[in-house]
């Protein structure tokens, strides 16, 4: 295979994986399918490139050229299409758009009958190339027209972009310049200039600058895309590599027939295993600092330690080269063991190393690891035995004493300041922590003492392997005991899964190479426990990746998520859900957030909400408030759904056969104020919605990552925002309570104070706020008065009273919810026997209370005469009902029917103070309800046969 064949194979494999990213990740998205057609005609091009240098007869390389020129007329049109449809002037540009349509058209017609061109003759080493007749000048210079006009259209909209979408123009015209520049090499040989078309592969270059384009500017909002294809071969890799390491064994115990096998050998293979393992287990603690240091010093010292494999290896032409990296791979470890213990002392408030010694360590590590890699000072070379008694022998070179000496006075001042730092940090640490770092240094040390001894031959036993791990354990031992001090817990089970991760796959390698039988079982091992793995590990691999690759989005999305946590703790909701809203507006780019809580199972208006979203200078600033029919209605699709409903889904017929908002409804909500709403649930109540506006990006929508993010925010905010909740319920209930007891005893001067009130007025005192602080303060300061006094009995004309407290009420019912109430009373009644104060009370009360739970619908209130010895009262509603198990109950004082109503203002003594007045007047209360369908208070009274009446003075 030829380089030009080369070429263009790779750029062939490489369009399809790029189309396939772009197309799967939207495929019904215009953008999106015109760069996945524009990829695919690069791919035809490719494709016939690759089989026509390899063409060894004129007749089949003017086949395959005529495929190749197809695709050479194509890429220039579906171009126009692309660059049309990313700057969103298709119709503007309509009318050239078709014309160069027929043009390529009638290109492609020559080209088929071969006039574009004569024949096809060997030139130059390089192939066959055509014979241009006239009609390919003119389709040269329409193929530079089209590129150029393309390329000009991307200029001028991109000196007019800002910000992110700046950044998509600038990659696309440096992909687009880079690409069409190594495609237009071909030319020249077109004309017989010798100048060979090598830099045909840069188009591979245009798709690297697209692919990371793609991963860290979020080209064509696919990022998340190319984050699960990079999460997945990240997983990957780390079941391939100890594939491939335990196959790399087995061929080298194969060829050396167990003779190179020693203890060193043995130990430092069993130290990689394990140190790999290590790594893999402290993936899932990377948030961690010094979890995330010491996965790394795991994954370098396994790395070294494997460089054993070299010695047992036959000697290749890379052998030196990759046994002097492992030296520079050494010197890294040691750095990284020194960043682990600083990190670990910074972590538990104590400063473990001078700044001074560490910068020091940092730059003669940088200049030993060079010193290492790049002369034979240190490692002049590998001597290789001929018997096979051991493939090869390190040869020291003339610095190596210097190495060994940095080495050493690095473990040996690392380990003098970390103790000196635990030692002054007193009662900070116990003993055992101070055990686990004595015995990491004193098996470091040793280690590289028993190494440098090893190789320079002045010992014979190589023990570096078993302290090496010892010093490993120790390490483990000194995370554990910080992990499980915090708030990170560390299971002996996750040690387990790593060292199945990396010895599974390790074994299975090794098992490869050898007999039918040991293949059978390397096949059963990966079929049984690598699905297992992949699924263990990837979490960990998606926290490293969203860290190290995608850690603009990762680090917006976590700091949302950590003050979702702390904020409702420390503040109220009217001053946290603000808060919540411009965050979230700011970090997940949208035009506008809505935050809605309500205090009741009603489609009512939310007791609180908030509205944060763009102006037209981009800034956050508050927004409108919701409409109640509008947000009423998705709240109750919200309540039926119980999980995120998208724009486009929420008129759609459900499957389980629950509501749909109507289209009407719909289009009064604007896509930038709802394109997405997700529930608050609590305690299996969904008390609140968060309402997201449309992405900034117009092209942007919202895909199922943002919705798994989107869910995991709701379900972070949901049980503290209830805590608030209720406790704000509480202190309602409480700002009422001192009220309702002290009414118990005297009710009369309330609703004196209610009397002459606007109907705005008498709804804010009516929910809580403080207007009546003068009656209540006398209230108290006349509560002696009251305390032992008993009903004053009189004959009382119940029909006036009733008439007089239900115009207050009235009043009452429809400044604050708009209900109806309506009064029927007999006519005429005869006198109840009573005291005027008390029956007051009791009407305000179960009025009060029939107003309080019923959302919409009516409130009847009616007097009649059931028989000559009794008046009936009744005060029937259409809210929520009682349910059975609590009817018993109801008049118990300071007792609340658990659950969703019991998050409305009151203290649970109104229905006492009916049942005490009542029976003291010789009465008695009476209660019907259904669930769903509202309740029935009925009062009877006995009737006054004698006596002087009472005149009502209601307020």
């Amino acid at each position: 295979m030829t380089f030009l064949a080369f070429s263009g194979l790779a750029n062939c494999l490489g369009c399809l994986l790029v189309a396939a990213i772009v197309f799967y990740s939207n495929p019904k998205r215009r953008l999106n399918q015109s760069y996945c057609v524009f990829n695919l005609a690069v791919a035809l091009y490719s494709f016939g490139y690759f089989f026509w240098q390899l063409s060894a007869k004129e007749e089949t390389a003017l086949l395959w050229f005529k495929l190749l020129f197809t695709g050479v007329i194509l890429i220039n049109l579906v171009y126009l299409d692309f660059v049309f449809t990313f700057t969103d002037s298709r119709q503007q540009h309509k009318w050239l758009f078709r014309t160069c349509v027929v043009l390529n058209a009638w290109f492609l017609y020559l080209n088929a009958s071969s006039n574009l061109y004569t024949a096809l003759v060997p030139r130059h080493g390089l192939g066959y190339w055509p014979l241009p007749t006239k009609w390919f000048h003119g389709y040269l210079a329409f193929w530079t027209f089209q590129l150029l006009y393309g390329y000009f259209w991307l200029w001028r909209n991109y000196r007019s972009q800002t910000g992110r979408k700046r950044g998509e123009y600038k990659y696309l015209l440096s992909a687009f310049s880079i690409g069409f520049f190594g495609g237009a090499t071909n030319w020249p040989m077109w004309y017989d200039v010798p100048l060979p078309p090598y830099l045909n592969i840069l188009i591979i270059v245009y798709l690297g600058i697209v692919a990371y384009a793609i991963v860290a500017k979020r080209l064509f909002d696919i990022g998340l895309v190319a984050r699960d294809v990079v999460v997945k071969g990240c997983a990957l890799a780390l079941v391939a590599v100890p594939l491939l390491v335990g196959r790399l064994l087995a061929e080298s115990v194969r060829t050396l027939s167990w003779k190179g096998l020693t203890f060193g050998n043995i130990g430092a293979l069993t130290g990689g295993v394990l140190n790999f393992s290590l790594a893999i287990t402290l993936l899932r603690y990377h948030q961690n600092p010094p979890a995330r240091l010491l996965c790394r010093f795991f994954l370098l010292l396994g790395m070294w330690e494997s460089h054993e494999l070299l010695l047992m290896m036959p000697q290749t032409p890379f052998s030196v080269f990759l046994h002097r990296a492992s030296y520079a791979i050494g010197c890294w470890v040691i750095l990284s063991w020194a960043e682990f213990w600083k990190s670990y002392g910074d972590s538990n408030g104590f400063a473990s190393h001078s700044i001074r010694w560490f910068s020091w360590l940092r730059w003669t590590a940088y200049g030993m690891m060079g010193l290492c890699l790049f002369t034979p000072f240190v490692q002049q070379s590998l001597h290789f035995d001929p018997t096979m008694q051991r493939s090869a022998l390190e040869v020291p070179g003339s610095a190596y004493p210097l190495f060994a000496l940095w080495v050493l006075t690095a473990i040996a001042v690392s380990g003098w300041w970390t103790i000196r730092a635990f030692l002054q940090a007193t009662k900070a640490f116990s003993k055992v922590g101070l055990g686990w770092v004595l015995g990491s240094f004193s098996f470091a040390g040793a280690a590289a003492v028993n190494y440098f001894g090893y190789v320079q031959g002045h010992w014979t036993l190589p023990l570096y392997p078993l302290l090496a791990m010892l010093m490993s354990l120790c390490l483990i031992g000194t995370l554990w005991h910080q992990l499980n001090r915090s708030a990170w817990k560390v299971s002996p089970q996750d040690f387990s899964l790593g060292v199945v991760s990396f010895t599974v796959p390790f074994l299975a390698g090794f098992l490869l190479t050898g007999s039918a039988w040991g293949q059978v079982v390397a096949g059963m091992l990966l079929v049984l426990f690598v699905p297992r793995i992949l699924s263990e590990i990837h979490e960990s691999v998606q926290t490293w990746v969203d860290k190290h690759v995608f850690w603009d989005k990762s680090g917006s999305l976590r700091d949302l998520q950590k003050f979702a946590q702390q904020a409702p703790r420390v503040q109220s909701m009217k001053e946290y859900l603000p808060e919540l809203a411009q965050e979230v507006v700011r970090r997940a780019q949208v035009h506008s957030c809505s935050v809605l809580v309500y205090l009741e199972d009603l489609v009512s208006q939310p007791r609180f909400q908030t509205t944060y979203g763009r102006n037209g200078d981009g800034q956050i600033v508050p927004g409108p408030e919701w409409e109640g029919a509008t947000e009423g209605a998705l709240f109750q699709l919200l309540k039926q759904r119980r999980t995120v409903v998208l724009r486009e889904e929420a008129s759609l017929p459900h499957p389980g056969g629950l509501g749909r908002l109507d289209d009407a409804m719909l289009a009064r909500l604007d896509p930038t104020v709802f394109a997405v709403a997700v529930p608050l649930i609590a305690n299996e109540w969904v008390f609140g919605m968060i309402v997201l506006g449309a992405k900034l990006d117009q092209r942007a929508y919202f895909h199922h990552e943002d919705l798994k993010w989107l869910e995991a925010l709701a379900k972070t905010i949901a049980e503290p925002l209830w805590a608030r909740v209720e406790h704000y319920a509480q202190t309602m209930r409480m700002e009422t309570t001192l009220h309702d007891a002290i009414n118990y005893l005297k009710p009369v001067e309330l609703i004196w104070t209610l009397k002459g009130l606007a109907p705005k007025d008498l709804a804010s005192h009516y929910l809580g706020i403080n207007l009546l602080t003068d009656a209540r303060m006398f209230n108290l300061l006349s509560m002696d008065k009251q305390l032992g006094r008993g009903p004053t009995i009189k004959a009382i004309h119940l029909g006036k009273l009733v008439a007089s407290i239900c115009q207050i009420q009235q009043r009452v019912a429809a400044a604050i919810k708009g209900l109806d109430l309506i009064t029927q009373v007999e006519d005429p009644l005869p006198p109840v026997r009573g005291d005027q104060r008390y029956l007051d009370r009791c009407l305000t009360n179960l009025i009060g209370n029939a107003i309080k739970y019923t959302a919409e619908g009516t409130i009847v209130v009616s007097v009649r005469q059931l028989n000559p010895q009794e008046i009936e009262l009744c005060v029937a509603d259409t809210g929520p009902g009682i349910p059975p198990e609590s009817l018993s109950r109801i008049f118990d004082p300071f007792y609340r029917v658990p659950g969703k109503m019991s998050l409305e203002e009151g203290t649970g003594l109104g229905l006492a103070v009916v049942k005490e007045y009542i029976t003291a007047i010789h009465g008695r209360v009476e209660v019907q309800s259904e669930v769903g369908k509202g309740s029935r208070f009925s009062i009877y009274l006995p009737v006054e046969t004698g006596g002087a009446l009472e005149t009502p003075h209601a307020a």
